[in-house]
């Protein structure tokens, strides 16, 4: 691999650690010892993430009901405001009023995860 494709790989690496850094602080902080925690199990849209995850395609009611049985009680409304979130962010897919993860959004987080790996690896290369 090339310098200049080195610079690159690390380049795209650092947005994807700028956006997961993002993701961190927008789903909260510890606040005891000031460390960035994720809490997308207690956040709706990361529960909803979850089921969509292990079954597919749901509808609002069946999600609703998986997210009772989880132990995350929220209101049917909440769930609606999630979904519509998650579907403006394009993560999840509606077709005939059933919900599931839009595969483009898994191949593209499974891209960024195969980079952030390759970094790593590179990195204790050039580290050792």
């Amino acid at each position: 691999m090339s310098q200049i494709e080195l610079l690159q790989l690390k380049s795209m690496l650092n947005q994807t650690i700028e956006t997961i850094d993002q993701k961190i602080i927008e789903n909260g902080t510890d606040a005891k010892n000031g460390l960035h925690t994720i809490q997308d199990e207690v956040k709706t849209s990361g529960v909803i993430q979850s089921i969509l995850g292990t079954e597919w395609p749901l509808g609002i009611k069946q999600i609703h009901e998986k997210t009772k049985r989880l132990g995350k009680n929220c209101c049917y409304q909440a769930i609606f405001k999630a979904l519509r979130e998650l579907e403006n962010k394009k993560i999840v897919e509606k077709n005939n009023k059933k919900y599931q993860l839009n595969k483009e959004w898994i191949l593209e987080t499974d891209r960024k995860i195969q980079k952030l790996k390759l970094n790593y690896e590179i990195e204790n290369k050039t580290s050792s």
